[in-house]
């Protein structure tokens, strides 16, 4: 090929029904795409011509353009002679015309030497005067930046407005850069648009077609993946695409490499709200219905349970300033698979809105570790938002679909969820979730696990679908409005709402966050960790069972190992003889310790309740402490229906004495009640361990008797099935009957007749 000093050259794609393009013509982009630049076309699309074409082209198909540069005479046609101006003829041709015969019905292109070669116009000539009446080379001869020339173009095609003076005849454009259009009447100048660096591609130079009208559209489906498969050629390196207008694609987009997506803009498609003042949106990808719109393939062997696997990965690829949206309405027997914008591969959004999808709006699968279909830890979305889809507005999911940031995330009138984390470790903020959820969904969208038809502004659990699961995700400052009755959002897991309405009014009671709003906490209680001794102590504050909705607890705490906790419980059950009592209990409500009145509860004392009696003594040692209750009888055993046991010193009072009756029992021989059965012992003289055969009834202080060994003894130890007795055994006895020893008790404070 002859020598082309161009600097910028690229595919392009020609109109449909234009008439070919000529290797040398002038040519310029209408809406429809890429035109001889003839006098008819410059009248209707306006005065310009957009560069050269460096080959011939029959419409539909590429053809090679150049912008600027020095072009060689064989490809513009340009004959020898002196060096002269060059303007675009009637047909498009490029043609010579001398210094003193240019006129304001010119469209100049650049300046041509005495062999023929073109240097496009690309540059600004200066003077001190608007117009100059000096010679050839005259300082002032024609000053572009004066008020009355005027730039169109990115070229750098110029016309002459007004008569008198002379183009520098030495004035020859250097090679490089581009200009934007100058204004008639600017004063401030050329201003130059720089060539696109490495690795940025303009979708429309390869072939994109932004016409889509709101009904019909060129297909750019081939263009785009033809425009990837240039990128991808082009050493493998990560590419950014700029796109501006609207595009129409007939098929998902696959996507598998990293690219970065600039578009101009997003706003709301006039053919989603016509009726609306809202400003259009600058860049806008229409697909068609139950048709998924952008796919960012993972390396995972089966994509986000596709059956097919084995994609390159998309990771760490960024979208930004433009709307992804259905042209069609959503049908009930539509795909929920067809998601807006799916991704099993890290990845950065900012400004993005998709809408009318028949699946999510969004969705993000990561569960690499068990299901091999991706991992998106740590993606960003920034100000984005999904609305009027299918099922989610966003929907986040798997084991590996954690560390995400969602900022500023807006969701409404999606048919099931607004925001849906199937996952843990996401931190949202500031998002804002409106008039999600519809009446009565069927499946797939129906949520069996919980019995609902029907979806909300919010929902978290597990991955694994249990309730409440383990999900740790983050809220901060999120909004939720449009909520209904029965509409609630449920956040299931250890997930934490901070600020913003998700609180009391707007989380449903089932759910298991812990949230703070306006100052009040709810639903899952606040929990602080005490390790530095050798066991944790947990503190709990609002301590919560989603299952017993009739106990609430105002305080607990525990430690971990061994294991044991305690809880200050309000009762509100008008069947039960608690009813508006507070109880301090220990590991279960079968062991309460006290209990004390509140107005409500119809006590006859303000006084407190001890249900189990009282320990007396100095100090804890256990020999020195001594056991009152009041019962109508001794218990024989106690509120978890174990054996009692009782020790000498131990008072029971007995609370329906009648004159002539004791007061009262007291113990006089320690002892545990109750009958033990099938349980055996081998002791060995002159040693406290015994072997039994099953320790699963015995508890360390209770007293038995081991048939052939004299006395009874008190149990201090049970490891497994060997157990410590605290006095020595006087005979050796194999599968000797061990059964527990009641005490004696005797009345006491006889009753005057």
């Amino acid at each position: 090929m002859p020598r082309a000093d161009y600097s910028i050259t690229f595919s392009a794609v020609v109109a449909s029904g234009a008439e070919d393009i000529i290797i040398g013509y002038a040519v310029l982009k209408a809406p429809s795409g890429w035109v001889l630049a003839t006098a008819a076309n410059r009248a209707l699309y306006g005065r310009r011509a957009d560069g050269l074409a460096l080959e011939s082209a029959t419409a539909r198909h590429a053809f090679r353009l150049a912008h600027n540069g020095l072009i060689d005479s064989s490809i513009t046609g340009l004959d020898d002679g002196d060096t002269s101006w060059v303007r675009v003829a009637d047909s498009g041709a490029l043609v010579r015309v001398a210094d003193e015969s240019i006129t304001e019905d010119h469209d100049l292109v650049g300046r041509c030497t005495e062999d023929g070669d073109l240097h496009i116009a690309c540059n600004t000539w200066t003077s001190t005067n608007a117009v100059g009446t000096g010679g050839s080379g005259s300082p002032g001869s024609h000053d572009l930046n004066a008020a009355n020339s005027r730039v169109k173009g990115i070229n750098g095609v110029f016309l002459k407005t007004v008569a008198g003076g002379t183009p520098a005849d030495e004035a020859a454009p250097p090679i490089g850069g581009t200009w934007v259009y100058n204004e008639l009447g600017s004063t401030t100048g050329l201003r130059p648009k720089k060539p696109a660096p490495p690795g940025h591609y303009d979708f429309e130079d390869y072939g994109g077609v932004p016409d889509w009208n709101g009904t019909t559209g060129t297909d750019n489906a081939d263009a785009w993946d033809a425009m990837l498969a240039i990128s991808k050629a082009n050493g493998n390196e990560s590419a950014k695409i700029l796109c501006h207008g609207h595009y129409y694609f007939s098929r998902t987009l696959h996507i598998e490499q990293t690219i970065h997506i600039r578009g101009s803009g997003n706003g709301q498609p006039e053919h989603l709200t016509p009726s609306s003042s809202s400003t259009n949106p600058g860049t806008m990808f229409v697909f068609p219905g139950n048709t998924k719109g952008l796919r960012f393939h993972g390396t995972g062997a089966d994509d986000d349970g596709i059956g097919v696997g084995g994609f390159n990965a998309s990771g760490m690829s960024s979208i930004e300033g433009f709307i992804v949206t259905n042209k069609d309405a959503i049908d009930p027997e539509d795909d929920p698979g067809a998601h807006g914008i799916h991704f099993t591969d890290v990845l950065y959004a900012s400004n993005v809105w998709v809408n009318g999808f028949p699946g999510c709006g969004w969705r993000g699968n990561g569960s690499f570790l068990s299901q091999y279909d991706g991992n998106i830890d740590g993606s960003q979305l920034y100000n984005c938002g999904g609305g009027a889809n299918g099922v989610d507005g966003l929907q986040l999911t798997g084991s590996d679909a954690t560390g995400c940031t969602i900022v500023g995330f807006q969701a409404n009138l999606n048919r099931r969820y607004g925001i849906f984390d199937l996952t843990r470790q996401n931190t949202y903020v500031q998002c804002l979730c409106q008039n999600n959820a519809a009446v009565g969904l069927s499946a797939p969208l129906e949520d069996p696990r919980h019995g609902q038809s029907y979806g909300s502004n919010y929902h978290t659990e597990s991955a694994s679908g249990e309730t409440p699961g383990y999900n740790s995700s983050t809220f901060i400052g999120c909004y939720s409005e449009g909520n209904t009755a029965g509409r609630e959002n449920r956040m299931f897991g250890d997930v934490c709402c901070f600020g913003g309405s998700l609180g009391e009014s707007t989380i449903h009671e089932d759910s298991s966050c812990f949230f703070s709003e306006a100052g009040v906490a709810g639903r899952k209680h606040y929990q602080y960790h005490n390790a530095r001794g050798s066991t944790t102590i947990n503190s709990l504050l609002g301590s919560y069972e989603p299952t017993d909705v009739d106990a609430m607890d105002a305080f607990g705490w525990n430690t971990e190992d061994p294991l044991d906790f305690s809880r200050l419980r309000y009762t509100d059950n008008e069947a039960s003889d608690i009813h508006r009592w507070w109880t301090l209990e220990n590991v279960s409500s079968a062991r309460p310790v006290i209990r004390y009145p509140t107005v409500q509860s119809g006590a006859r004392a303000v006084a407190p309740w001890l249900c189990n009696g009282i320990l007396l003594g100095n100090g804890g040692d256990d020999t020195e402490m001594q056991v009152q209750l009041a019962a109508s009888a001794i218990p024989t055993i106690d509120r978890q229906s174990l054996p009692r046991t009782y020790k000498q010193g131990d008072i029971v009072w007995r609370n329906d004495s009648a004159p002539g009756d004791f007061a009262g029992d007291y113990c006089t021989t320690a002892g545990t009640y109750g009958t033990l059965t099938g349980v055996t012992a081998d002791t060995t003289s002159a040693s406290d361990e015994i072997e039994v055969n099953n320790a699963d009834e015995l508890v360390v202080g209770q007293y038995i008797t081991i048939a052939g060994v004299t006395g009874t003894k008190q149990i201090t130890e049970i490891d497994v099935t060997t157990v410590t007795v605290d006095s020595v055994c006087d005979a050796t006895v194999s599968d000797g009957a061990v059964a527990w020893s009641a005490p004696v008790f005797k009345g006491f404070a006889e009753i005057d007749v």
